[in-house]
Parts: C-alpha cells; sequence; structure tokens
C-alpha cells in the first residue's frame, strides 16, 4: 500500500502552519540557527496533526452514544480531501498504525520497539526540566492499566491487518501472512481482555 502527495508540503508551509494556530514548538537556535529545515518535516507534521486531532476531539467528543450533529460534517470534509477509497485506505492504514504508536509513547514507549528518531533540538532539556519537577512521576489512577492499553494496541495493529489482508488478495501468500498476522493480534487482545476482567474481579468489584 502507498499514495503520494500531489503537493507535498514544505517545511515551511508546515511550520507556518503551527504558527498560524499558535502550536508552532520551540526550535533551538544552536541546532537550528535559520529555522526548521526538511528533516524536521515528520516531527512538525505530528505536531500540526495533534493540533487538529485536539481540535476534532473537542468538537466531537469520542465515547458519545449518539452521532453529533458536527460528525457528519468532520467526515464529509475528511473524506473530500483524502479522495479515493485507494487512498483511504492507505491513509486509515497510516492512522492505525500511528495509534499503536501513540498508545505506546502514552506509557512511555514500553509497548512496542522504540525507533530511533530526532527532535528539533529542545526535548533533553525539556526531558531533564520534566525529571527535575517530576512530572515523569504519574499517578497510577491518570495510567490506564496495561493490560488494557496492550490491548488497545493489539486490536489497532489487528485492523491494520485486516486492511493489509484486503490489499494483498490476489496473492495467496501475503494474503495468508496478513490474516495469521491479524488472528495473532486478536488473540493477544482477547488475552489482554481477560486480564483486564481478572483485575476487576480481584478488586472484588
Amino acid at each position: 500500500m502507498g499514495v503520494q502527495s500531489e503537493n507535498p508540503l514544505t517545511v515551511d508551509q508546515v511550520f507556518a502552519a503551527l504558527v498560524a494556530v499558535r502550536a508552532a514548538p520551540v526550535v533551538d537556535p544552536e541546532l537550528r540557527p535559520d529555522g526548521p529545515i526538511a528533516e524536521d518535516v515528520p516531527e512538525l507534521l505530528g505536531a500540526l496533526l495533534a493540533k487538529v486531532e485536539l481540535e476534532a476531539a473537542a468538537l466531537v467528543p469520542p465515547g458519545d452514544t449518539e452521532v453529533v450533529p458536527q460528525m457528519p460534517g468532520l467526515v464529509r470534509g475528511w473524506s473530500e480531501q483524502v479522495g479515493g477509497m485507494d487512498a483511504a485506505t492507505v491513509v486509515l492504514a497510516h492512522r492505525l498504525q500511528r495509534t499503536a504508536r501513540d498508545l505506546d509513547a502514552a506509557v512511555g514507549g514500553t509497548l512496542l520497539p522504540s525507533d530511533p528518531g530526532h527532535d528539533l533540538g529542545n526535548n533533553d532539556d525539556q526531558d531533564h526540566e520534566d525529571q527535575e519537577h517530576g512530572e515523569d512521576d504519574q499517578d497510577d489512577e491518570d495510567v490506564p492499566p496495561v493490560p488494557a492499553l496492550n490491548g488497545a494496541v493489539n486490536a489497532a495493529l489487528a485492523a491494520l491487518a485486516f486492511l493489509e489482508a484486503d490489499a494483498h488478495d490476489d496473492d495467496p501468500e501475503q494474503l495468508r501472512a496478513a490474516l495469521d498476522g491479524c488472528e495473532g493480534m486478536l488473540a493477544m487482545a482477547l488475552l489482554q481482555l481477560h486480564a483486564r476482567r481478572m483485575q476487576l474481579n480481584y478488586r472484588g468489584a
């Protein structure tokens, strides 16, 4: 699966968008004396994604049992921008993959293998400052139990495997591998669901 951008965003465009919505990250002037560079685009896009998704979540809160009036417009705008089903499938597969990574990041990167990366040159100092102020020490009630997060990660990866299986419909070997991966992820999610239920029973609830 893959998709090509007809008009790839430049680093200046992405940074300008972040400035416009008051979400631009602080750039280390020693490492980036001329501002962000092309290498920083993934991190800047991540920041822009976060800003947009926070706004969308505020407009259409998750967990609502009824479709709120804003949801159709949100979906319609997304669909019109993404285009046809092929592109939509790739974007949704990317979203599922990123969802698993985002859930992992929520607990400090303990659920999935970590990826090497870079930042805009200001995170090392921020990490040190956070440790000094004790911001790394979160209350237990602020962090969902690991089985629940593990289950959510595996459920997202299972959905991703479903999409990959559909993409390999004409290749029996790759289709079988994708289905095997999906089945394994679902089995792990069910196991973690059972573990979460056992935690509930242990508390006598």
